[in-house]
């Protein structure tokens, strides 16, 4: 191995770009000390979870319709398994009206405590179905996150609300007009939740949301649309360990589980 004389204007200038990269001004020891500081030195994208949600604070902002002959995606894939905050993220990008049905697929973070308030809001006629991968479980709130979303159908993906004490969620879902397929973590939701406008809620969906109806909180209320309501009376089944399933010879109307077992007022 050949050897080479390094100065120590060629140290310090090494030195110098591996503190700039590393975000540091620490004094170096040669050579153990620019080992530890390159190791040190993140690796992937960059970046930080932060930096995630003001990539999204920008998309609420930029208008697709401006930009003469883009071709609207149909499928829109998001990572956000980094993110902090999915605070607005596709808010009010009404312009993909235009380009009808176009669907969402994201990957949850991987955090517990993310906001999401407003994060699916207000995309009209357009999106018909959310794909959620991963643990899907916000923090302290998910204020307004699928309203005025008139044509969604499906939200393919368990929602778990269980960090919810802090925010009422009857608007979270409010003018789901077409919302058919949802389904919950058991005993989950612990405040007031409306379906008011979900008026094709399938037997599944609202199975799900009897069990995802926490029985340790009073006073609480399920509003439904009239006709998911009255057919809860004709879905009988088994209840064991608080959750209930399905049986035609059951014994246990779903009305009676969520208004009796539950113990929760249906509206």
């Amino acid at each position: 191995m050949a050897n080479y004389l390094a100065t120590d204007t060629d140290l310090t200038a090494v030195a110098d770009a591996i503190r700039q990269k590393g975000g540091t001004s620490a004094q170096m020891a040669f050579p153990a000390g620019f080992v530890s500081a390159v190791q040190a030195i993140p690796t992937g994208g960059g970046g930080t979870p932060g930096d995630y949600q003001e990539a999204t604070r920008l998309m609420t902002q930029f208008s697709f319709a401006s930009i003469s002959g883009y071709t609207y995606p149909q499928t829109v894939k998001v990572d956000a398994s980094n993110a902090t905050k999915l605070d607005g993220m596709f808010y009010a990008l009404q312009a993909w009206d235009e380009r009808t049905p176009y669907y969402i697929e994201m990957v949850s973070p991987t955090s517990t405590s993310f906001t999401a308030p407003d994060c699916f809001r207000a995309l009209r006629y357009g999106l018909r179905k959310v794909t959620i991968t991963g643990q899907f479980k916000p923090g302290n709130n998910v204020r307004y996150m699928f309203a005025d979303d008139y044509a969604l159908t499906e939200i393919d993906g368990v929602l778990d609300f269980s960090n919810q004490n802090a925010w009422s969620l009857t608007d979270c879902f409010r003018a789901c007009q077409a919302l058919e397929t949802i389904t919950f973590v058991e005993s989950c939701i612990k405040d007031n939740i409306s379906f008011l406008q979900s008026s094709v809620l399938s037997e599944a969906s609202l199975i799900s949301i009897a069990n995802a109806l926490n029985a340790g909180v009073t006073g609480k209320t399920l509003s439904l649309h009239a006709t998911p309501k009255a057919s809860l009376a004709s879905i009988m089944g088994t209840v064991s360990d608080g959750v209930f399933t399905k049986d035609a010879s059951g014994s246990v109307s779903l009305s009676d589980f969520i208004t009796s077992t539950k113990g929760w007022t249906l509206a």
